[in-house]
């Protein structure tokens, strides 16, 4: 997820990123926006969701978006997206 905040100022905006631990195996000490691997259980959260939440998407797109809010939530503290409805783009 791409968290971008406008500055009202005018002046440029900022975006959130996260420095990966460096005792990650991966990537260690980089730069990264929050985000991470789909996980059976946003499958299994995304399927047990009525139509009208999920707003006609396939399975796997709405799993890879609750993906992506668990994860901020993990990674930065912040609940963003987990409103009703999706918004693309």
């Amino acid at each position: 997820m791409v968290i971008m905040h406008h500055d009202p100022g005018g002046g440029s905006p900022k975006l959130l990123m996260m420095e990966r631990m460096q005792s990650m195996a991966f990537a260690s000490g980089a730069a990264v926006f929050p985000g991470g691997k789909v996980d059976r259980a946003d499958f299994e959260y995304a399927a047990s969701l009525s139509a009208d939440c999920t707003l006609g998407l396939d399975l796997e797109e709405v799993a890879a978006r609750l993906a992506v809010i668990r994860e901020t939530i993990e990674e930065a503290g912040l609940a963003l997206g987990a409103g009703r409805g999706w918004r693309s783009g």
